[in-house]
């Protein structure tokens, strides 16, 4: 089993009845590795999908008989695994752990919006100047680039920093 269907199982194991979109919400993973995860946990009979009585067009998620044995089989065994893991830190030091992997986590989640449709609204309300170039918005999510999500320009209008791993220059090409 991969992680993408271990999550998405763990989440059906915990609330039933979820949309696709509510799992991915939920796990913090891509609508793909959702999908494709779900129709993997179908295809072998872990999962089940039925439409939405109120909603035809959505489909709800379920553990099956043979999804809810694997799910209560393995949780026990992964808090165990965590339990023993985590017995090395004392207290004060696993409080202060949980605390910043929160902290982490709430930041992960800020990084990870606005969405692209904030982002294509908040462009749509900015007015072109008597020029006829539009107005540089002031708010943070008009500065997002629409495919990763992740700020075009920094603070005052600078370039942002460059990406992990990705060359910043290349080096001229000899003739």
């Amino acid at each position: 089993m991969s992680i993408p269907e271990w999550r998405v199982m763990a989440v059906l194991g915990q609330t039933s009845g979820l949309s696709a979109g509510q799992v991915a919400r939920r796990t913090e993973m891509d609508k793909v590795q959702v999908s494709r995860a779900v129709t993997s946990l179908v295809r072998r009979r872990r999962v089940q999908r039925a439409f939405d009585t109120n909603d035809g067009r959505v489909t709800r998620l379920a553990l099956t008989a043979r999804g809810r044995a694997i799910h209560d089989e393995i949780v026990p065994q992964a808090l165990d695994l965590e339990e023993q893991f985590l017995a090395i830190l004392a207290p004060e030091e696993r409080a202060a752990f949980d605390r910043l992997i929160g902290k982490l986590s709430g930041a992960a989640h800020v990084l990870s919006s606005p969405s692209a449709e904030e982002v294509v609204c908040e462009a749509k309300r900015s007015k072109p100047e008597a020029g006829g170039r539009a107005q540089r918005a002031t708010s943070p999510s008009a500065s997002r680039s629409l495919s990763s999500g992740r700020a075009v320009r920094g603070p005052g209008g600078s370039a942002p920093p460059p990406r992990w791993g990705r060359k910043t220059a290349r080096a001229p090409t000899q003739t």
